[in-house]
């Protein structure tokens, strides 16, 4: 009997996003004369709100192509220049960088790889016989972690250099473009309201997708920022190669983690992260659990021998000379 295929999974990558609201609750009580009373009042709650990207299909592909090379076009007619054109201009003066800093540029994306391969072997278990405990673990994954967003920092100074010298390029406003297209397109959410996936930016077509991105951004709702924001840092990514399985998503949301460390939330949001987080830790450990150690067995002392009393001389008493009469 042949084995069915395993089926592709339709989403490229899911996260939960916690949402502030309230929600009244009904309270019942007994006054005075004996009377059941029920009182409304509203309260604070705080619910995670799925967010999935879709998993792209050949169609959307196709599409994609065909939105940048008509915004390629549209920026060359603006006057814009190409990137192939500054490229040619900046090689022929010896680059965008200095030697130095061409050096320096160099030591860190080597550092980066290094860090990031590291991290993969924890993560992957391969360092565990490194490692004498979880905790040990855990705290040198949180340590490169942490290098690891230090020299994402520093290697986005020099990106930023080069980027200021591209950004208005033709070939840099047709990506940014189609980015957009891609987080519009492939955003979806568990409707809090429905209970159904659907996408986040509706509209039948990408003109009314930009303008559901226009209205939402005038919400100014919280959890809405968070979700705009991650959507397009996972997608930015993606697009450029950086992420495509769900270990590369978890780690590039490790970045994104730091910097909301950084945000004043309210004290509901740091309660409910936390209670998310312990449960998490909870679930971790009862699927993961800690492999028990073996008693050894202690080899049996063999009793020691008292070190012999040696027998103490007895002091002879002297004959006492009797006194001549």
């Amino acid at each position: 009997m042949a084995k069915g295929k395993k089926q592709k999974s339709k989403w490229l990558y899911s996260f939960e996003i916690l949402r502030e609201t309230t929600e009244i609750v009904k309270e019942k009580s007994t006054d005075d004369q004996g009377i059941e009373v029920t009182t409304s009042k509203s309260q604070p709650v705080v619910k995670e709100v799925e967010f999935k990207l879709q998993m792209p299909k050949r169609k959307q592909f196709e599409e994609a192509q065909l939105y940048y090379g008509v915004k390629l076009a549209e920026g060359i007619r603006a006057g814009l220049l190409t990137n192939t054109i500054i490229s040619k201009k900046y090689q022929n003066e010896g680059g965008v960088f200095s030697e130095n800093e061409q050096d320096s540029y160099g030591a860190i994306q080597l550092q980066m790889f290094q860090v990031e391969k590291e991290i993969q072997r924890i993560e992957t278990g391969l360092a565990d016989e490194e490692y004498k405990t979880d905790e040990e673990k855990s705290k040198k994954l949180s340590e490169l972690v942490l290098t690891a967003v230090e020299l994402r920092n520093n290697m986005q100074q020099f990106e930023a250099k080069k980027a200021s010298i591209f950004e208005q390029t033709a070939d840099y406003r047709a990506k940014n473009k189609t980015i957009t297209w891609w987080v519009l397109n492939l955003s979806h959410y568990n409707n809090p309201t429905t209970g159904e996936i659907e996408p986040f930016f509706k509209g039948r077509d990408i003109e009314e997708k930009l303008m559901e991105y226009d209205r939402l951004e005038d919400l100014d709702e919280p959890y809405i920022n968070e979700a705009i924001q991650k959507l397009a840092f996972y997608v930015a990514f993606w697009y450029s190669g950086e992420a495509n399985t769900k270990e590369d998503f978890d780690r590039v949301g490790t970045f994104l983690q730091v910097s909301d460390d950084a945000k004043e939330v309210s004290e509901v949001m740091k309660k409910a992260r936390e209670e998310r987080r312990l449960k998490k830790q909870e679930e971790y450990e009862k699927n993961n659990p800690a492999p028990k150690e073996e008693a050894k067995e202690e080899p049996e002392e063999e009793p020691k021998e008292e070190p012999k009393e040696e027998p103490k001389e007895e002091l002879k008493e002297e004959p006492k000379e009797e006194p001549e009469e």
